[in-house]
């Protein structure tokens, strides 16, 4: 096979240019670096296997250079790359002094058993750890290294920036940079999970010993186990089942191949069982009789079948993306944003993993009833830290864009929304306010509080006001993005 028609493909820098070497390294950005596979197996154990089992490069299917030598694709990029063979070549080391390149090199270095630059980068993550901490500890999350990830959470905790105080008179900081949780965040821990995010922020805000590279924390939500389910009853059309599929609790579906077949790819991933000849042949998945249950249905030209509840819902997302089943991947999605007893930080994650913007907006509303930065779930360690960081710019620029509001219009009187459950009064005390409205309630109470007996009351006109405000306040929050 020639060269690769569809990638522009270029040769790399020297020395890995030399057409005399007898092995091509291709990277994921184009690049071919032409290398001597004697020096690759004497610094990697991995590569020294491979090319042990590596196959003549006349071999059927066997992708080579125009010179013939065979290609082996990698997954790095040609920086990274570069780097690291200059680490194994007897030519002088490079020059990295950037988190993000050690970064990359550690990981490929240990991916391939190359011990010398392993312990090379690991010097230098240790030297520029003090001075890059969230770089450090980004890196240390994703290659899961728990004593440097907490050294490096220790020194950005000691020595961030102070966050400055609000001018008098204003209503909160700046802008979101200058909050917690915006200083704190940086764009490479797109690589690091929301679960490591969050542990970060809590750890910065408590100083609690915790770890970082795993889960730590557990959800409010109490998970009941799935419900072993009997099949559902489905039509014969014009001829009986010819299969059976056999849940991973024991659970047989009968059912009819060809149309399973249409509608996912269940019966190809699935393991044969063991059957006589007298029985229909069986199909064993991983996949819980709750779960297949619908599952099945949604194969068949049937209406929408009745949500059981949120968990067989959400687990069955995980199953439509494994089975590449495009109507259940539907169905949860039409489902997902009536699902009362999930969590709404929760339902914006599964819809932003999708892609569902429509969905994560709704979501996201509800989130502002509730405290963001405190509540953990599990889809965090599944999502990307900078999925974490768009919920909660998008939750302070809520807030701020009501405090905004209120500040401006109240003047030197409290007026309240009408009908919105903000204060009110049981016996002498103030019940709990939706997070939302704490600007209000806040400057309500300071109202009060300085010159309680010269405050007149017009209740057409706080009506009114508060009407109005309420619009203002909807259309606000309307127009704050969420980058997802």
């Amino acid at each position: 096979m020639t060269v690769d028609t569809v990638m522009s493909v270029q040769k790399a820098s020297a020395p890995f240019d030399d057409v005399g070497a007898d092995t091509v390294l291709r990277t994921s950005d184009g690049v071919d670096f032409y290398i001597y596979r004697i020096v690759l197996s004497l610094a990697s154990p991995f590569f020294k296997s491979m090319f042990s089992l590596t196959q003549p490069s006349t071999s059927p299917g066997t992708t080579t250079s125009e010179e013939g030598y065979p290609i082996i694709d990698v997954q790095e990029a040609s920086r990274t790359l570069d780097s690291l063979l200059r680490l194994c070549y007897p030519i002088p080391d490079p020059v990295i002094e950037s988190m993000e390149d050690i970064g990359d090199i550690l990981e490929a270095a240990m991916k391939y058993e190359m011990e010398q630059p392993a312990t090379l980068m690991k010097r230098l993550f240790r030297d520029h750890s003090d001075t890059q901490p969230l770089q450090a500890f980004t890196v240390a999350c994703r290659l899961n290294m728990e004593d440097e990830a907490e050294r490096a959470a220790k020194t950005w905790r000691l020595h961030r920036p102070l966050i400055p105080q609000p001018p008098i008179g204003s209503n909160g900081p700046i802008d979101w940079g200058h909050t917690v949780a915006g200083q704190s965040y940086i764009d490479s821990m797109s690589h690091i999970s929301a679960g490591a995010y969050f542990r970060l922020l809590h750890y910065i805000r408590t100083g609690e010993p915790i770890k970082f590279c795993e889960p730590t924390f557990y959800p409010e939500e109490v998970l009941s186990p799935l419900p072993r389910t009997q099949p559902t009853l489905l039509p014969d059309f014009d001829d009986p089942a010819d299969g059976v599929i056999r849940s991973s609790d024991g659970v047989d579906f009968p059912v009819h191949r060809s149309i399973i077949s249409f509608a996912s790819s269940l019966l190809r991933n699935g393991t044969d069982f063991p059957s006589s000849s007298k029985s229909l042949p069986t199909i064993q998945v991983d996949v819980h009789s709750a779960v297949l249950d619908i599952a099945i249905q949604l194969c068949y030209p049937l209406e929408d079948p009745a949500v059981t509840g949120p968990e067989v819902v959400i687990h069955l997302l995980r199953y439509a993306t494994l089975y590449n089943s495009r109507r259940a991947k539907d169905y949860v999605r039409r489902r997902l944003p009536t699902l009362a007893n999930v969590h709404p930080v929760r339902s914006f994650f599964i819809a932003a993993q999708q892609g569902w913007e429509a969905e994560a907006r709704i979501a996201v509303m509800r989130v502002l009833h509730s405290n963001v930065e405190m509540t953990y779930v599990r889809e965090m360690e599944e999502v990307s830290a900078k999925m974490y960081s768009a919920l909660l710019r998008h939750h302070y620029e809520c807030f701020r864009r009501v405090a905004d509001i209120i500040y401006v219009s109240a003047g030197t009187t409290a007026y309240m929304p009408k009908n919105a459950p903000v204060a009110q009064l049981s016996e002498g005390y103030a019940r709990l306010a939706p997070a939302i409205y704490a600007p209000i309630v806040n400057h309500a109470v300071s109202i009060l509080k300085s010159n309680p007996f010269h405050i007149h009351y017009n209740l057409d006109a706080m009506r009114n006001d508060s009407e109005r405000n309420m619009e203002e306040i909807q259309a606000a929050l309307a127009e704050v993005a969420l980058d997802i």
